[in-house]
């Protein structure tokens, strides 16, 4: 079975009630991950506080600007969402924490300490600025078109050109 990963662009609406969001109003996202989809959800501070959080893979807040023209990257949710596809052991994941890493990686986030070959695969030691912990990163063979399709996955959950 293939997961597919529906991202989204960021809502104009809650989530939960599909009242409209207004300008400077407080929006919480979330990016959720279940058995066949990673999709991202936005909600009203009256909808994110009744929810359970529970499936949230990563989440975060902003000032919801309906003129904002430059989109904020976040480096902590982007962390975040990449230690959590990084305990996935399907391929889908695996693609996806692998881009997630280098734009890590870019931002300096993750530090790139060494690389293993171990068969016919190879990995990516990373390991997290003023942290202990090592990531180890299957580099997978991802075509054109694959590497696409998680940029604009990417793209869209964070609101950003990655």
């Amino acid at each position: 079975m293939s997961v597919q990963y529906n991202l989204g662009k960021v809502s104009q609406h809650c989530s939960d009630c599909g009242r409209k969001f207004q300008d400077k109003e407080e929006v919480f996202s979330s990016i959720v991950e279940s058995e066949t989809q990673l999709e991202r959800r936005d909600f009203c501070s009256h909808c994110w506080q009744k929810r359970s959080k529970d499936g949230d893979c990563v989440f975060w807040s902003r000032k919801f600007d309906r003129k904002k023209k430059t989109p904020v990257f976040s480096k902590s949710a982007a962390f975040e969402l990449f230690q959590r596809l990084a305990e996935g052991d399907t391929a889908q994941s695996q693609d996806f924490c692998y881009v997630l890493a280098l734009l890590l990686m870019r931002k300096k986030v993750l530090h790139l300490e060494s690389a293993e070959v171990k068969g016919a695969d190879r990995f990516l030691i990373l390991r997290s600025s003023g942290a202990e912990k090592t990531y180890q990163v299957l580099e997978p063979v991802l075509s054109e078109d694959r590497l696409q399709y998680i940029n604009q996955n990417l793209s869209e959950v964070f609101e950003t050109v990655v």
